[in-house]
């Protein structure tokens, strides 16, 4: 089965079963993914924005096979759709999303833990890391600490803009000033 350039343009998101539990992304139709990965077929859950994309008048999107090209092309049905959420930046408007398993491209692993006691949490994370590991070293970050040095450069950014968008203005207007004769 190809793929063609008619094909709708999806953003990809690869996660397991627990990622909307934990992110707490609301399934609102459907379910979450209702068995293993396969290299061959998956299941694929679609956010709201994706499934107004897809459907067309008076059909339900569920159970529909779609093919999604992401190193490769995979065959399978949409099992669920999510309710939309940022996963880009949010001067973004929320774009169509696809959702698959694909575990053996997975990069980082997401943990909800409280706010008491983080630093014997994080340690005791560690210790279950380097067990578990092979010498990869636990590095770890906050997504809340991640989003806000996004947004401080971007504020950052801004801030040199207008400076300079306020020099060019007093360049120009120097410019236009009283001529000697």
């Amino acid at each position: 089965m190809g793929y063609s350039s008619e094909d709708p343009h999806f953003n990809y998101l690869e996660t397991d079963q627990d990622f909307f539990k934990t992110m707490g992304v609301e399934i609102v139709r459907g379910s979450g993914f209702t068995r293993e990965y396969s290299m061959d077929y998956t299941d694929y859950l679609v956010n709201e924005a994706g499934s107004e994309l897809l459907k067309s008048a008076d059909e339900d999107i569920l159970g529909k096979n779609i093919r999604v090209k992401h190193d490769g092309i995979t065959l399978g049905p949409i099992v669920g759709i999510v309710k939309d959420f940022n996963f880009a930046s949010l001067h973004n408007d929320i774009g169509p999303l696809v959702i698959c398993q694909n575990p053996g491209r997975y990069s980082a692993l997401l943990f909800k833990i409280r706010s008491e006691n983080i630093d014997e949490t994080l340690s005791f994370m560690g210790t279950k890391w380097k067990k578990l590991s092979n010498g990869t070293p636990f590095d770890y970050s906050f997504m809340d600490e991640e989003f806000d040095k996004i947004y401080k450069t971007e504020n950052r950014a801004g801030q040199l803009f207008i400076a300079f968008m306020v020099m060019a203005i007093f360049i120009n207007l120097a410019d236009f000033g009283p001529c000697n004769s």
